[in-house]
């Protein structure tokens, strides 16, 4: 960090007052941030300028902290940019108090989506279309593979696959939903474990932390997205994929930086009932699964998005 404070030029201070005498008692001010836009994966460094900075001061990203580099002087602080996503107000913590927001204290994420996975997660990339509008700054790469999955390695082999996608896009978030394909017995080193039996459930979660530690080891954040709870006209089962939910999920319980999304519960009334409906907006419905009651409509997959972007958000902000 020492040659970045050089490089711009900053001051790291080691006594308790700033350069202009200030100690900081004012209420602190945010009043612009640069660059505007960084890397979702953030990492990157970015000076805030305002007022009321003093030594010790916190910067926070949407609730989430900043590293900060150097307080230069009661206007202008550097810190290292956390990930993020969309846009988020910038604040500045003293024993003063805690800046306010406005129209020049807020940082934008320029976050690139890799979806990878089998025919579901497709309908998930087309999803994303229709939201890319509204939260500006979001693209969206979409290398799903029909009638793929992580059980079978010798047909697709998805952790090599993914590692070569991850090369090839560098994407700041990659969204996944994986399992359709997956109701089958699964090769281990030492034996081939049925559907069903505590042999595949571990050799199956094993598979998804391979894949949860393949995007943590390249910096960027994983939203694994579960199975929506499928219809009664679907060729999967509603044990499999209730099973299959909560191994996902127990499975990721312990990853950093990984939201899971539950798919399952978009498509469950509050009785507890299935429905292939989904809710667009309060008291707005459209029909979310197509006539086989296992794929996506497009309002379906758009709302898993939503969903998912949420997720995100929460799981950045919050850490």
């Amino acid at each position: 960090m020492t040659a970045l404070v050089a490089a711009l030029g900053l001051v790291a201070l080691a006594t308790p007052a700033l350069a202009d005498g200030s100690i900081g008692s004012a209420r602190p001010r945010v009043l612009g941030v640069h660059p505007g836009v960084v890397r979702g994966r953030g990492g990157g460094p970015i000076v805030i300028v305002g007022s009321g900075f003093s030594p010790g001061v916190a910067i926070t990203v949407g609730g989430a902290h900043a590293k900060v580099v150097a307080v230069r002087n009661a206007r202008t602080v550097i810190a290292i940019a956390p990930a993020g996503i969309g846009t988020e107000v910038v604040r500045a913590v003293t024993s003063g108090g805690t800046s306010a927001s406005n129209g020049r204290s807020v940082l934008h994420f320029a976050t690139r989506v890799l979806v990878v996975g089998d025919s579901l997660a497709i309908d998930l990339g087309w999803g994303f279309t229709p939201q890319l509008d509204a939260r500006e700054g979001i693209s969206v790469v979409d290398d799903a593979v029909q009638s793929s999955g992580l059980v079978r390695t010798d047909y697709y082999d998805w952790p090599a696959h993914l590692r070569a996608d991850i090369a090839a896009v560098h994407p700041d978030v990659v969204e996944t939903l994986f399992g359709t394909n997956d109701e089958q017995a699964i090769t281990t080193a030492r034996s081939v474990a049925e559907p069903d039996t505590p042999a595949w459930d571990r050799a199956y979660a094993a598979r998804v932390r391979q894949i949860a530690a393949i995007v943590r080891e390249a910096g960027a954040t994983l939203a694994w997205v579960s199975l929506p709870r499928m219809g009664p006209q679907s060729v999967l089962g509603q044990p499999y994929v209730s099973n299959l939910v909560t191994l996902d999920r127990n499975a990721l319980a312990a990853a950093r930086r990984a939201a899971f999304v539950d798919a399952w519960l978009l498509f469950t009334t509050p009785a507890g009932a299935y429905t292939p409906y989904v809710e667009l907006a309060p008291h707005v419905w459209a029909l979310g699964h197509d006539s086989d009651g296992t794929h996506l409509t497009p309002e379906g997959a758009a709302v898993v998005d939503v969903r998912t972007l949420v997720a995100l958000q929460n799981v950045l902000t919050h850490r």
